[in-house]
């Protein structure tokens, strides 16, 4: 080429001025002319000044490869000649260095002309990263997304492919490379394809998209910078694009390769059920197995394998022991094709795997299995060394430190030092910087090896290590970025702070398990999850009570207790008010009717039993079960609510809220004179139980934690088992008197009580089984009061005679209540229903006294009271305005399944858990009152969930709830409900309403209840003539004293 002239340079701007077809044919034309006339060139080339750009190069190169493919070897050569010379002294290279330049900005310019010139080879581009692994950091990954953003901005469309595809193949040699910083790698890569985006758009270049999409969503699953599950769903997001182009029809390779990256991002991901996520990995890579079958893609096909039995090995679907059988078929069918031979590092990575599944495995002998583990680890070794893989090479010694720690044979003591040791060699690699989730890892091992640790010279010291080790784990392992983990070493952390009487270790531990427990719930899409999460966690909460109380932090023991109880309707509740800034009122009301509808059907799949959910049936083989129903109903209400979401375009938004860790002011929960008791019952009965008494002194806030026996637990319990077998029997009304006594024996009250001298006002958070126990109506000596002058003449009152006693189903729910707007203007409006099933006399007699009280007011009787009426716009409206509601009616509850229990309407019809849970709205409500039977009970399970009509009305937006704990005598529950009505003008609150009708009712007379019809009520002759005659059949003196009569309702709420 020697004797060319320099030729002037083309402006890229000059570009523009060319359709870029007629470019292309230029392009042509000029390659024929110099074809046929080499000698000529330096003359044919200064000719065609306008047409020698960027884009001429690349046609060089091409037209140079295809012709060596051809066989026209000297011709390609030609022309890599004439683009060689063009590149170096004729056409600017967009890589040139401005001259003052800093050497991050040089190196970057010197990488990509490199890629360039070699056309993407690796071989020609590693040694030069490798010489320059110090510049391989975040501020390169800066110095690419400023250049690359200024560059492709001001270059013409060809110019800026070319640069898109050096810098697509860059990132792409970031994500392989094991040179520098893993970290700094990721985020050099992502910042190279987040930049060429915008040259590669999904209009103009759909396929290179596709591929920078699929490129950066893969980058996103391995990044560590930021938090993980975050980075997660960025990465399924991208992932998920592709296949908007990438369809099986038209690029079914393509198809496949996404399908695989897709599915190892669901194996990987953190948010969402843990369980449906595995079961998507496993379609996925099935789904790509349609195309990469084993006969045409043997090495991609035992890739998937290899995928597959992770997947496996981790489902929670199924059998553990069949899943882990499966696991082990794809890793052993996946070395059928990855022999040493011919592929010795995936051979490597196939052992690797194989001996994580036979370390799981539950056939077989225990002893065998880890023998094979180790076997597995150590052929591996052979592959991965120090020198060439150090990453696989540290990552197979946690796996080997692992199986000798829990090796059954051997020496005990030799086989945890091997472990130790192997976890060592690994930290040589994994440092906190560079592979902070490996670090944690090897820490997390390291813990429980020192934890057990036989040799050393000081145990105590091996304690310790084990302790720094884990602490060191959660460091990384924080509740957001590593869940699951941080509930593991938090949960060992505490166990070993606890069983040293550490109780600053013990909490450390147990919190950071807490959170990520919280954490877990939040991002669960699966009701039936959350409650499992907590559900499989209870003995975290239980030690870690115990363990605040040794502390003396007796209110972080109190909000464990409220953190461990209740949550699903806590998190309903705190969000029911929760809607995007942009929403207009008709999409607020289109997001309350979802967030009930989603809530409810998640329920329903949590709290129905299986045989109902899944019925076996003959007859109807092919219809779809209820279960399917259910979640195809949960299915398409999530997508009418994502739908909604892109309409306000507001992605971030979620129906439910996570719910703060913290008390709510105890100071403006307790009134003055006011105590509140909280019961818990630890799912270990070994364990006893608390009672926590919270008292207010002026501002100052008074938490005093009684724990009881694990014998006090015992006469508990049988105490209250005896209770309930009474429930629904005839021995129920005689038993009921000698059942409180010992209830109240049992739950040692006078102990509690004693404490209490200055308190005029009660609230009671039960625990569990004691939902269902009318505490306000246990009977109570008079000595652990009399010195507070109370106790002359109390042998055995009530409690609620002693203090008037409210109910609440947690601290944080009352406080929710509490905080609920104020009620609009005074207001008397009453809605009933009033005997629907025309079969109770004095609920007819009730209602028709109530709604005299009343104006305005709105009663659908008898055969008005349906499901049909309910609905209409004006009884919804009236309902909405409403102050007072009543029920009078039959009820029914089922503690098997809460989400049945209902109040009986007209026509047989049911007002369900779910109607009212989806469909009523009543926020003006001050008191909703339940006059049927079994209205106040709730279900019972060691979570403590709080599911019952008085939940649904709860979240529907009554302030307090009057319900029923047994099937209530007819004609005392009408006078206790019409006389509640009667006190409400006289008193502040509810509580002390119906604390003052039930004196009443306990108290009178047969004959002063007739004097009060008459005189008070002003009822005609023929109304008292039915109730003398039903008085007749009660005692003259005090014919409502026995506590079946008055005892079933309490107070529940504000």
């Amino acid at each position: 080429m020697q004797g060319w002239g320099k030729i002037g340079i083309l402006s890229p701007t000059r570009c523009l001025a060319m359709d870029q077809e007629q470019r292309i044919k230029a392009y042509v034309k000029l390659v024929e002319q110099l074809l046929a006339s080499p000698r000529e060139a330096n003359r044919i080339l200064d000719g065609h000044q306008e047409i020698l750009d960027t884009g001429f190069l690349i046609f060089l190169k091409e037209k140079a490869k295809r012709m060596e493919s051809w066989g026209e070897k000297r011709n390609a050569d030609f022309l890599r000649n004439i683009a060689r010379f063009l590149s170096e002294n004729i056409i600017d290279s967009p890589y040139a260095v401005p001259p003052n330049a800093d050497t991050m900005l040089q190196f970057l310019m010197q990488v990509l002309k490199t890629i360039d010139d070699s056309q993407g080879n690796y071989q020609q581009i590693y040694p030069l990263l490798k010489a320059n692994q110090d510049k391989l950091t975040l501020s390169l990954a800066e110095v690419l997304r400023q250049w690359a953003s200024r560059t492709l901005a001001v270059v013409d469309s060809i110019l800026a492919y070319c640069i898109a595809v050096d810098i697509a193949n860059f990132s792409n040699l970031m994500q392989q490379v094991k040179l520098g910083n893993r970290s700094s790698n990721v985020e050099i890569a992502i910042a190279g394809y987040q930049t060429i985006l915008s040259v590669f758009t999904r209009r103009v270049y759909p396929k290179e998209w596709a591929n920078t999409q699929l490129s950066l969503g893969t980058a996103y699953l391995y990044r560590i910078v930021g938090e993980r599950a975050e980075n997660l769903e960025q990465g399924i997001s991208a992932i998920k694009s592709v296949l908007e182009v990438f369809s099986y029809e038209k690029f079914p390779q393509e198809w496949a390769r996404t399908q695989t990256n897709l599915g190892t991002a669901y194996l990987f991901r953190i948010r969402g059920e843990r369980s449906e996520n595995l079961e998507q990995a496993i379609n996925l890579y099935k789904a790509a197995l349609k195309v990469r079958n084993r006969e045409e893609f043997r090495e991609q096909w035992a890739g998937i394998q290899m995928n597959l039995g992770t997947s496996y090995r981790h489902r929670i679907l199924g059998k553990r022991e069949d899943n882990l059988e499966t696991a082990i078929q794809c890793y052993q069918a996946a070395l059928q094709v990855r022999n040493r031979e011919d592929f010795p590092f995936e051979w490597a990575e196939a052992k690797n795997n194989l001996a994580t599944a036979y370390f799981d495995r539950i056939l077989g002998e225990k002893a065998d299995n880890l023998e094979k583990t180790i076997a597995c680890y150590q052929a591996a070794l052979q592959v991965y060394t120090r020198t060439d893989f150090p990453e696989d090479w540290a990552r197979t010694h946690i796996g080997l430190g692992a199986a000798y720690q829990t090796r059954i044979r051997g020496d005990r003591a030799e086989n945890i030092e091997r472990a130790i040791a192997c976890l060592q060699e690994a930290l040589q690699v994994y440092t906190p910087n560079e592979f902070p989730e490996m670090w944690a890892m090897t820490q997390h091992n390291l813990g429980n090896a020192y934890l057990y640790r036989i040799r050393g010279s000081d145990r105590a010291e091996n304690r310790k290590q084990a302790i720094r080790s884990y602490k060191a784990a959660l460091l990384v392992y924080t509740p957001s970025s590593f869940p699951q983990d941080c509930l593991r070493t938090g949960h060992s952390l505490g166990d070993l702070g606890f069983a040293q009487q550490n109780w600053e270790i013990a909490i450390e531990g147990y919190h950071q398990a807490i959170l990520a427990i919280e954490q877990s719930r939040y991002w669960a899409t699966s009701e039936a999850t959350k409650r499992e999460l907590i559900a499989n966690s209870l003995d975290i909460y239980q030690k870690m009570v115990q363990a605040c109380i040794n502390h003396q932090d007796y209110a972080q023991a109190l909000l464990t207790v409220e953190r461990s109880k209740s949550r699903t309707l806590l998190e309903l509740l705190d969000s029911a008010n929760l809607y995007p800034k942009n929403a207009t009122d008709a999409q607020k009301q289109r997001i309350s009717d979802l967030r009930r509808r989603i809530a409810i059907y998640q329920q329903q799949l949590a709290y129905t039993s299986r045989d109902t959910l899944t019925p076996t049936t003959e007859k109807y083989p092919n219809q779809p079960s209820p279960e399917s129903i259910i979640r195809q109903q949960l299915q398409a209400a999530n997508q009418q609510f994502q739908d909604l979401l892109a309409e306000l375009d507001d992605p971030n938004f979620t129906l439910t809220q996570q719910v703060p860790a913290q008390l709510p002011d105890l100071r403006r929960l307790l009134p003055t004179q006011t105590a509140l008791i909280e019961w818990y019952l630890p799912t270990e009965a070994d364990s006893g139980f608390y009672a926590f008494l919270v008292t207010r002194q002026d501002e100052q806030i008074q938490i005093t934690p009684h724990h009881f026996s694990a014998e006090d637990r015992q006469h508990l319990d049988q105490a209250i088992l005896d209770y309930r077998s009474d429930y629904g029997k005839d021995t129920w009304n005689q038993q009921l008197p000698q059942r409180l006594e010992t209830l109240s024996a049992a739950l040692q009250l006078p102990r509690l009580l004693a404490e209490l001298s200055e308190i005029q006002h009660l609230i009671l958070i039960p625990h569990r089984e004691l939902h269902l126990i009318p505490l306000h109506a246990l009977p109570v000596p008079s000595s652990p009061l009399s010195r507070s002058g109370r106790g002359a003449g109390g042998e055995g009152k009530p409690l609620q005679d002693w203090f008037p006693v409210q109910y609440a189903p947690s601290c944080q729910i009352l406080n929710n209540l509490q905080q609920r707007p104020p009620l609009e203007k005074p207001s008397a409006s009453f809605f009933a229903l009033q005997n629907p099933t025309e079969d109770l006399t004095y609920a007819d007699f009730e209602v028709e006294v109530l709604r005299r009280l009343f104006d305005p007011q709105r009663v659908l009787s008898h055969n008005e009271a349906t499901k049909t009426a309910l609905e209409q716009p004006q009884n919804r409206a009236f309902l909405q305005q409403s102050r007072y509601i009543h029920f009078s009616c039959h009820g029914e509850f089922n503690e098997d399944e809460p989400l049945k229990a209902y109040l009986r309407l007209a026509n047989r019809e049911k007002l369900t858990f779910q109607d009212i849970f989806t469909s009523l709205d009543i926020p003006n409500c001050r008191l909703l009152i339940l006059s049927a039977c079994k209205t106040g009970l709730v279900e019972t399970p060691p979570t403590d969930d709080y599911v019952g009509l008085a939940s649904a009305f709860f979240f529907a937006g009554t302030r307090t709830v009057v319900g029923s704990l047994w099937e209530a005598e007819e004609f005392s529950a009408a006078l206790l409900m019409i006389r509640l009505y009667h006190e409400l003008p006289r008193h502040f609150s509810v509580v002390m309403a119906l604390r003052a009708a039930q004196s009443w009712l306990r108290t009178i007379s047969r004959e002063g209840v007739l004097t009060w019809l008459r005189d008070e009520l002003k009822l005609d002759e023929v109304e008292i003539e039915v109730c003398q005659e039903e008085l007749l059949l009660f005692d003259p003196e005090r014919p409502f004293a026995p506590a079946r009569y008055w005892a079933a309702f309490s107070a529940n709420g504000q």
